[in-house]
């Protein structure tokens, strides 16, 4: 009786560490998938950083081209003689 009782908890803890194994194998590879999403999302973040600094560029461009574009047409209507 004592002989297999002492094979049962050996067993069981054959199976909890197996268990326990798996689990950690998970755990790290959770723990993987999150430093790549997190460098992944630094990276868009960065990304994201440049193109706001390049469509703020634009628009200034696009407003000064605008205005000079207003003053060509302006001139045009009111000065209509002065445009070569």
């Amino acid at each position: 009786m004592h002989s297999s009782s002492c094979i049962v908890r050996f067993l069981k803890i054959e199976r909890l560490q197996a268990e326990n194994t798996q689990e950690w194998s998970k755990r790290d590879k959770l723990e993987s998938d999150k430093l790549a999403l997190e460098r992944e999302n630094k990276k868009l973040r960065l990304q994201i950083e440049v193109l706001l600094k390049v469509a703020q560029k634009v628009l200034k461009i696009n407003k000064q081209t605008n205005k000079q574009y207003v003053k060509v047409v302006c001139n045009f209507f009111f000065y209509p003689n002065s445009i070569t």
